[in-house]
């Protein structure tokens, strides 16, 4: 794992904020206490596309339980750096896959928390046990009300990496940089 600061070579990128070594001791404290939390429970991971692609990968390999997996397509951003007003949602075939499971949301970041509360909501309707949200990055001022399990602080100015994107470019960064 390498940290040296690729950044300069990647047009539009600024300062790295989160280095590839700082995000893997994080997913590995998040692993670590979901894998605790869940233990004799019957978990279902709902991860969220498109931005928690990667971090959601890491994160499942680190736990020490079996887990199912499923996808939420969910768009708040679009081609903006300013969310949309209503996120816009498309999830799997039959939603009776989250029925009498502790359900964990997997998100990339959470910044406002309208889309997270948003899919919290929807999954409630279908009968889970639980419902729960585990993102990598809380912005400041997010409320934070929503995530039961935060990876890292995110401060206020707009990040791409790591799944991470601005009109879908940057998300393959290995690292998490201001644009």
């Amino acid at each position: 794992m390498e940290d040296s600061n690729k950044s300069a070579a990647v047009p539009d990128i600024g300062e790295i904020v989160f280095t590839e070594r700082e995000i893997a001791a994080a997913v590995n404290r998040l692993a670590e206490r979901i894998t605790a939390d869940y233990r004799e429970k019957k978990l279902h991971i709902a991860v969220l596309l498109s931005g928690a692609f990667i971090f959601a990968a890491d994160l499942t390999r680190r736990l020490e339980i079996l887990a199912e997996i499923s996808f939420i397509k969910v768009s708040s951003y679009g081609d903006s750096s300013k969310p949309e007003s209503e996120p816009k949602m498309n999830y799997p075939c039959g939603t009776k896959i989250y029925a009498g499971k502790d359900v964990l949301i997997v998100d990339d970041i959470l910044d406002t928390g309208s889309t997270l509360a948003a899919v919290m909501r929807e999954i409630e309707k279908h009968g889970p046990n639980s419902v729960a949200a585990c993102v990598l990055l809380e912005r400041e001022g997010s409320g934070g009300g929503n995530a039961k399990y935060a990876g890292l602080p995110a401060g206020n100015g707009f990040l791409v990496g790591y799944g991470l994107d601005f009109a879908g470019k940057y998300r393959n960064l290995p690292y998490i940089a201001a644009l």
